[in-house]
């Protein structure tokens, strides 16, 4: 039997690099006429609750020094300590639609994306 390492090693390094991918899913909850984009920040170590509303905040996931929505251009990014780059998502599917008052409005995905911002 023949084995292919060169093959062998790229299958690996591209299952690594998508099973750790970082992501955000967002959805867009109304109560009496104010709205929350409540986040759903998705790591190799685990998911975590994020406030996802327009603009830069801290968070909840650990080491996370940066994390900055956008939503008028569909795009977030963050930073995590000792990183000397940020990396960045792109909003890539949204299902959000007009609110009532007490609504779930729907939901917004973000994956990764090269940052060119």
């Amino acid at each position: 039997m023949y084995l292919n390492v060169p093959v062998l090693l790229t299958s690996l390094v591209a299952l690594a690099t998508t099973a750790s991918a970082d992501y955000l899913d967002v959805t867009v909850i109304c109560v009496f006429g104010g709205c929350n984009n409540v986040g759903y920040f998705t790591t190799a170590h685990g998911t975590y609750q994020v406030n996802a509303n327009d603009g830069c905040r801290g968070t909840s996931v650990p080491d996370m020094t940066e994390f900055c929505v956008d939503w008028k251009n569909g795009r977030a990014h963050f930073k995590f300590k000792g990183w000397t780059t940020k990396s960045c998502l792109k909003e890539t599917k949204s299902d959000i639609n007009g609110c009532g008052p007490m609504t779930t409005c729907g939901t917004s995905n973000f994956t990764p994306i090269k940052c060119t911002w």
